[in-house]
């Protein structure tokens, strides 16, 4: 990734806050998240779980469990930790972007002469 130039989220700040430098790093030692994803609870040892159960020998794949994949952490990250900051890059990057452009194509389009008027 740094051969492509490629930054991790979260960046690197001027934080003072060990608890805060903590978090990120344990946040950057654990990407990429390998998530296990479901809709569906299975019973698993008596108990009903958030998971798959498929052909694999071993069993089921819990999506709550920490040593079957990374969705935990990944959950906790987006919704507990970085939420305000997730959403201000939603709002501050990513929709200025796609409005910029919007307005772009939006005075593109007014700006050429209508075609098939006579």
């Amino acid at each position: 990734m740094q051969y492509n130039s490629i930054r991790l989220y979260p960046f690197d700040t001027d934080e003072d806050d060990p608890e805060e430098l903590a978090l990120n790093e344990t946040i950057r030692n654990i990407t990429s998240f390998a998530v296990v994803g479901s809709e569906g609870n299975v019973l698993n040892d008596g108990k009903l779980v958030c998971g798959r159960k498929n052909k694999w020998p071993w069993g089921v794949i819990n999506a709550e469990d920490e040593t079957h994949c990374e969705f935990v952490h990944l959950r906790n990250f987006l919704t507990r930790t970085h939420l305000q900051d997730l959403t201000e890059t939603t709002a501050q990057m990513h929709y200025e972007a796609f409005r910029s452009k919007q307005l772009l194509a939006l005075k593109d389009a007014s700006a050429r002469p209508a075609q098939g008027s006579a």
